[in-house]
């Protein structure tokens, strides 16, 4: 019996040992610093500030790199862990410290710009004092409670939007306390792009500097402006010397939007490019066209770019030289863009690379929208005119004629206006009659083009 009693003892003692806790393998929920450990003498009140400790960091004395991240509350919805534990899961990843800082509401915008902007109704360039909270006292109070590699080529900033704009200018005015930036969908048009002028001067970037820049397509508004700026930005960055690569890594994403589901879906670019020393084997070039419709009279851009053999990094290619062997359907203009002159398939490559494409042009412009207008008009009626006009102004013209359907129930008319154009239309017999409802209104028709589509009119009587 005290055999068997010893045993019982043993396999309790060792499943008890295997029933501890075993060492953390992912990120988790972060940390909330309490504010008043953090009581600042630039902004007041001071945000809140929360830290995501690498899994190791409980059972190692390991020290890491620190990320700190702007809009810290948004985080989540940039799915911040799930890509580091991806990374991490895939040996790609070295394990770090991110350290978010809560936005403040209505103050955001004061304290992400860098200067004063009088075609903006609300507060701003606050961004000195918010940048000196985060210097000064944020990033020492991390580097003395935490184990941290406070070297600067340790040290980044991260955001998006104005997140973006002032991560670059911190590391502008500070690159002795942050050698990498990650600069996504950045506000560069800022201040009349006062940016461009800073550039320099006012903002100083190390030799060995590492900045992530990237901006969508589809980021809302004036897109080809926000590119735009982008390049304008990334061109003067190579311009003081900084070299792709080494210091820059660049991408516009034809399908990014300005959200942070779609930053989510980039994190991984920026963080293997700042602290994993991923070095990453490219594919053969490609080029795209976006819009990827192209009309007589319209204008898109060719976008060249490359993305590696396991699928972890794009990059865009910028500035590229590109040719075409039908110079009369379509014009090449600079940075990219691309005016279509006439119907037709082209073929555009670029010069210098292995990249090509066909691109076929549309005989009318891709904005082009018809709309099909049917009218049911009292038997007799011989003759139908509609007078065309844009709403609140006058007639534009004395009227053109509908044709009669093949089964002789309607008439007819297609009207071809740009997307978004909106019209009113009058419709008139042959004896100059003005065509009524069978309630007794006169016809007016309103007409939206947003889309291909039929509507139709029934005309009660004439008079």
């Amino acid at each position: 019996m005290k055999y068997l009693i010893s045993a019982i003892i043993a396999l309790t003692l060792l499943s008890c040992g295997q029933s501890a806790v075993k060492p953390a393998t992912e990120y988790g929920n972060p940390l909330k610093i309490p504010q008043k450990e953090l009581a600042s003498q630039y902004i007041k009140p001071a945000p809140q500030v929360v830290i995501y400790l690498p899994p190791s960091y409980e059972t190692t004395t390991n020290r890491y790199p620190v990320l700190y991240m702007h809009d810290g509350q948004n985080l989540g919805a940039w799915k911040l862990t799930q890509n580091l534990n991806a990374l991490m899961e895939k040996g790609l990843m070295p394990e770090i410290i991110v350290v978010g800082i809560y936005h403040r509401g209505d103050k955001r915008i004061y304290d992400l710009t860098p200067s004063m902007d009088a075609n903006e109704k609300y507060s701003s360039g606050g961004l000195k004092d918010y940048a000196a909270f985060l210097v000064k006292e944020v990033k020492p109070y991390i580097d003395s409670h935490y184990r941290t590699m406070p070297d600067r080529k340790k040290t980044g900033v991260m955001g998006s939007s104005l997140g973006g704009l002032s991560s670059f200018y911190i590391t502008g005015w500070y690159p002795g306390v942050f050698g990498m930036a990650g600069v996504l969908s950045p506000s560069f048009w800022w201040n009349n792009r006062a940016v461009m002028n800073d550039i320099g001067k006012t903002l100083v970037f190390s030799n060995d500097v590492k900045i992530y820049f990237d901006g969508g397509w589809r980021e809302g508004g004036d897109e080809p402006s926000m590119v735009a700026d982008l390049q304008s930005v990334y061109m003067k960055m190579k311009g003081i010397g900084l070299k792709d690569g080494a210091n820059l890594h660049y991408y516009e994403d034809p399908d990014g939007s300005h959200n942070e589901d779609n930053w989510s879906k980039r994190l991984k670019m920026p963080l293997l490019f700042l602290f994993a020393g991923y070095q990453p084997v490219y594919e053969k070039p490609s080029i795209i066209l976006f819009p990827p419709k192209l009309g007589a009279g319209d204008q898109s851009h060719l976008i060249c770019w490359q993305e590696d053999t396991y699928a972890l990094m794009k990059k865009t290619l910028f500035p590229v030289e590109y040719k075409t062997d039908k110079p009369k359907v379509i014009e090449l203009l600079p940075k990219g863009e691309v005016k279509g002159i006439a119907g037709g398939t082209v073929k555009v490559s670029a010069a210098g690379l292995d990249a090509s494409m066909s691109i076929t042009v549309l005989p009318e412009s891709r904005d082009l929208m018809t709309v099909t207008v049917k009218v049911k008009a009292p038997d007799g009626t011989k003759e139908i005119k509609y007078s065309l006009l844009t709403f609140n102004e006058k007639k534009t013209n004395g009227g053109a004629p509908l044709t009669k359907s093949s089964d002789g129930s309607m008439w007819i008319i297609e009207l071809k206006k740009t997307k978004g154009d909106r019209i009113e239309i009058e419709l008139f017999n042959n004896d100059g009659k003005k065509g009524y409802s069978k309630k007794g209104d006169a016809i007016k028709k309103k007409i939206i083009f947003t889309a291909n589509k039929d509507t139709e009119i029934e005309i009660g009587e004439w008079k």
